[in-house]
């Protein structure tokens, strides 16, 4: 909220990203915990949905588990801004914009955390330009069930690229990435239960045989 009243949420017409996301283990606690290092830059255009001159927001994605946060720049109209917090997990700019024409920001920074990285795709009647490239750096990753579908990955150099490219864009489910081995139940985890029951196998197969 801003003076009492309640911010309103910028319409976006563009919005390009690119985000690397680089896995890693902590250092020095009692248990290593899977993290990742999220570098994120992004070129958007925004405007104000109303006349007024009501404060908007933007709100970009951050890991939901946040251990760091650096490297943070942001731009609006190629001035620099500060008006910058963090809610929930989201990273959240606040200014006026107008409603008279689409206002370019463009935001950098470098994060640490766990947990799923969501890219929310940007509110707005209709974006005119939705473009993102992630790449997954010595790993791979998973998109959870109904996040908006890139284009054909591709691996390059030990780094596998997706890449999403939409126009005019009126309705896109948010982009849910696990970068493996990051989320509660990773790929090892999955495969646990194989212990025990190859022990059962074996023993099965050495009675078939006798």
């Amino acid at each position: 909220q801003a003076n009492g009243r309640v911010r309103r949420t910028a319409e976006i017409k563009g919005f390009m990203a690119r985000v690397g996301l680089t896995p890693t283990v902590s250092i020095g606690t009692d248990q290593p915990e899977s993290i990742y290092e999220a570098r994120f830059k992004a070129k958007i255009t925004a405007r104000n949905p109303s006349a007024d001159k009501t404060d908007c927001e933007v709100q970009l994605p951050l890991p939901p588990q946040l251990i760091s946060l650096s490297d943070l720049e942001v731009t609006v109209n190629g001035e620099p801004s500060e008006n910058v917090f963090v809610r929930g997990g989201n990273l959240v700019w606040h200014g006026p914009l107008t409603d008279a024409g689409a206002i370019p920001m463009e935001v950098t920074y470098s994060a640490v955390g766990k947990g799923i990285y969501t890219l929310h795709t940007p509110p707005g009647k209709i974006v005119d330009t939705f473009e993102a490239t992630l790449t997954a750096n010595s790993s791979d990753l998973r998109l959870m069930e109904l996040s908006l579908q890139p284009e054909r990955p591709r691996h390059e150099g030990g780094k596998t690229i997706y890449e999403w490219k939409y126009k005019r864009l009126m309705i896109g489910r948010p982009i849910a990435i696990d970068i493996l081995g990051i989320a509660p139940m990773d790929r090892l985890g999955e495969l646990v239960w194989l212990g025990p029951l190859s022990v059962l196998i074996f023993g099965l197969l050495a009675a078939l045989i006798t």
